[in-house]
């Protein structure tokens, strides 16, 4: 039997996500990003999936043998999560194992769908690894700024509407996102053209979450951001990772030239859900 556990019922999933390297489900349980948990049992959970609050897949954790939650998920996902996730405009349902013995059992679950699988990278920066390099902003209007208050609550910025689903998809308040993450950018004129802000935080560690417009890619711009964001987290004592897919080959190489050393790799799985 699957249940949807309440917010103050989350911390039965400590020890589950303690198992873990990924930040992500960690950061949920602790209630400081939004996301929904469906476990196996309220008190004692031996095995649970964790949805993220900004829709970015559904990651399972704790025991992968367990062969009651892996039937039963199943026929949950398909009977109550799929219509609310097609009613939000999703039409993959991405399934992420947080320990690779989770991959030969969503390969088991979902056996009759069509599965394409990726493979994506976790990096982490520490202090003594960072690689200064001071990267001259292209000519024009551009200036580095830090997302404050203010920043957000300017109307004037041209892609305002950018800025703020970006703040929304990750934190369920402004207010939260300000005081628990934050971020850099580098603004063209009234443009955001390049952001770098925390998706998820849990304790020191902040998982960024790296944005350029399209029209302002190829001038290292997301490099210049990620530099400001990564110094001033240094200044507050916190460190931060950040996670790519394989094939997306120019992050690998902004995270690897500012000196991310690449901690894991991870599997994930997605089928059509229509």
């Amino acid at each position: 039997m699957i249940i949807e556990l309440e917010r103050e019922q989350f911390y039965t999933c400590t020890d589950l996500v303690n198992c873990t390297t990924m930040l992500e489900p960690k950061a949920i349980v602790a209630g400081n990003n939004p996301g929904r948990i469906f476990a196996d049992h309220p008190e004692s959970p031996r095995s649970a999936m964790v949805w993220q609050g900004n829709l970015d897949g559904f990651l399972f954790v704790g025991d992968a043998t367990n062969a009651s939650f892996n039937r039963d998920i199943r026929v949950y996902m398909d009977e109550v999560l799929r219509e609310e996730a097609l009613g939000l405009g999703l039409e993959w349902a991405e399934c992420i194992g947080t320990h690779p013995s989770w991959n030969q059992a969503i390969e088991h679950i979902f056996a009759d769908r069509e599965l394409s699988s990726w493979t994506s990278y976790v990096y982490s920066l520490m202090l003594p690894d960072y690689k200064q390099d001071a990267i001259q902003l292209p000519d024009g209007d551009y200036t580095v700024v830090q997302v404050t208050e203010e920043l957000l609550q300017n109307k004037n910025i041209r892609n305002h509407s950018f800025l703020e689903s970006r703040v929304q998809d990750f934190w369920e308040s402004t207010e939260q996102f300000l005081q628990e993450g934050g971020g850099f950018c580098v603004m063209h004129n009234e443009t955001v053209a390049s952001l770098c802000m925390t998706g998820f935080r849990y304790r020191h560690i902040h998982a960024l979450g790296i944005d350029t417009i399209e029209q302002y890619r190829g001038r290292k711009l997301a490099q210049i951001a990620v530099r400001a964001y990564a110094e001033h987290l240094f200044s507050q004592g916190q460190s931060m990772c950040w996670d790519c897919t394989a094939s997306n080959k120019p992050s690998s190489a902004i995270a690897e030239r500012i000196g991310f050393q690449r901690e894991m790799s991870y599997k994930g799985y997605q089928y059509k859900l229509q």
